[in-house]
């Protein structure tokens, strides 16, 4: 019919947010509210910073945003859907990036004045600064590394057991063998952590770096500013300083902290996992 009829403008009305996206060089009003027999208020969708789909799910939302890392599939939409599903609508949104950056767009956005967004991101080996500035935005960072070290708090790992009656014994046997791997996989893999750190540092670095221009400044200038922004970090100086707080966690046996330090999700989710259970993650 568009096709046919390109002299004629279409209105459509749907709930279909596939249907809503895939519609181009289009204009689309959200009806937020609606009053028999005649009384309509719309809200033209614009200047958004969100994707097309995203917005169409978004309008008419009664309930707070929650943007986590991940799709559908992942851990995160699993078991932040299970927390807040009472109290708010949780949207997986894939990296961490997104996260930030649609937490932002919504909360600045007229059209969803009515609404609140917050954003969950893993730790990632962050730096407790950014930690802090992302919190005053509304976008909270996990007290573990990654999702995954989440499943193996020692409070969670023993209520798991506890739930497939094993005996008091066994349930101490199995988490005591567990902790007993893991430390011996991030002894292993030091080298590993430090260079996860080292890139974290400098993600975060170069996400935040923004060129200054001036009258007159080259290309090669520019590129020495953010050169001259590196060597300034101190890199190896903070490198230093996380592997002697990994070290002391390892001679300690601090667990907890373990949690917080450790970048090895693959390698305790799908392998170490077993030693608790076969089907522990599920």
């Amino acid at each position: 019919l568009e096709a046919e009829r390109q002299d004629v403008k279409f209105i459509y009305i749907s709930h279909n947010v596939s249907f809503i996206s895939s519609r181009k060089n289009t204009d689309i009003l959200w009806i937020k509210n609606f009053s028999y027999p005649n009384n309509w208020e719309l809200k033209e969708l614009t200047d958004t910073e969100l994707p097309r789909e995203l917005i169409s799910e978004l309008a008419g939302t009664q309930k707070p945003v929650i943007f986590v890392e991940g799709t559908i599939s992942s851990l995160d939409y699993t078991v932040f859907t299970s927390m807040f599903k009472e109290s708010a609508i949780v949207f997986p949104v894939e990296g961490h990036l997104n996260v930030i950056n649609y937490t932002r767009a919504y909360n600045k956005n007229k059209v969803f004045n009515s609404g609140k967004a917050f954003g969950i991101i893993d730790n990632d080996l962050r730096a407790q600064d950014e930690i802090n500035n992302f919190e005053k935005e509304g976008i909270y960072t996990l007290p573990f590394n990654e999702i995954e070290m989440l499943y193996f708090d020692e409070t969670l790992m023993k209520q798991y057991l506890e739930d497939l009656f094993y005996p008091e014994e066994e349930v101490k046997c199995r988490i005591d063998k567990f902790k007993r791997s893991f430390f011996d996989a991030i002894t292993l893999r030091k080298q590993y952590i430090k260079e996860s750190k080292a890139k974290k540092i400098l993600d975060t670095y170069l996400s935040n770096q923004r060129v200054e221009i001036s009258k007159g400044k080259t290309s090669d200038q520019m590129v020495e500013q953010i050169i001259d922004g590196i060597h300034n970090l101190s890199l190896s100086s903070k490198i230093e300083d996380f592997l002697s707080d990994l070290d002391q966690v390892i001679e300690s046996e601090d667990y907890s902290k373990l949690l917080v330090l450790s970048p090895l999700k693959k390698e305790i989710s799908k392998g170490k996992a077993g030693i608790l259970d076969s089907d522990y993650i599920d």
